[in-house]
């Protein structure tokens, strides 16, 4: 995989960080009102091995959407790990941030028990690298 990837991007430059913090978190700025991307499908895992999985009914609505459920998620999230979340990253017309520099919606997948991001469609390496440092950002 990396022989494949490094031309374009070198990965033995990137610490290992656990990618379900970021799931934690992301969900917890859409909770907020700080989106930096739309969760479409969300599943935490308790230490028991317990899987709670949460999907909006079309990707381009939220699971908080749900009132009853953003809710019970506002409860797992805080007593559990991010699992697997669908998330599409939102562009610079749609939040405020000083930071954000993608022109269209990136949708990706992070499989957090996998230490896995998938990147569903083909996108620009801006942004691609964009969305990696806000995961390795939002990781800590």
């Amino acid at each position: 995989f990396a022989g494949l990837v490094n031309p374009c991007l070198d990965i033995t430059g990137f610490e290992k960080i656990d990618l379900r913090r970021a799931i934690r978190k992301l969900s917890e700025l859409e909770a907020q009102g700080k989106p930096e991307a739309r969760s479409h499908s969300i599943a935490f895992r308790s230490s028991g091995g317990w899987t709670n999985e949460t999907t909006s009914p079309k990707p381009s609505a939220s699971v908080l959407e749900e009132t009853d459920f953003g809710k019970a998620l506002d409860i797992i999230r805080k007593r559990s790990i991010g699992h697997i979340g669908n998330f599409y990253w939102l562009d610079s017309s749609d939040i405020s941030a000083d930071h954000n520099l993608l022109e269209d919606e990136v949708h990706t997948i992070i499989v957090g028990n996998k230490r896995r991001i998938n990147f569903t469609t083909p996108n620009r390496e801006e942004d691609i690298r964009y969305v990696l440092s806000r995961v390795r950002a939002i990781s800590k």
